[in-house]
């Protein structure tokens, strides 16, 4: 996944909430825009997932976003 696509999704108007699919079959959910932060270079991204818990995107290791979708 490139930068430049996952930059399309986020900044989308109306935001919809998304899902990043990984390679090793994770699913991190981003529910909120403020739950994500894009760094102005590199290729990581950081989630909020919950009080204490941050998790490091690595953009390459991306298999799929999936839009609009929340866990049950």
């Amino acid at each position: 996944m490139s930068i430049d696509a996952l930059k399309k999704i986020y900044h989308a108007e109306p935001f919809q909430p998304f899902a990043f699919r990984m390679n090793d079959g994770r699913r991190v959910e981003v529910p909120h825009p403020e739950h994500m932060w894009i760094p102005p270079a590199g290729r990581m991204i950081y989630v909020y997932e919950g009080p204490d818990i941050i998790t490091w995107i690595d953009l390459p290791l991306v298999e799929s976003i999936e839009i609009g979708k929340r866990s049950a």
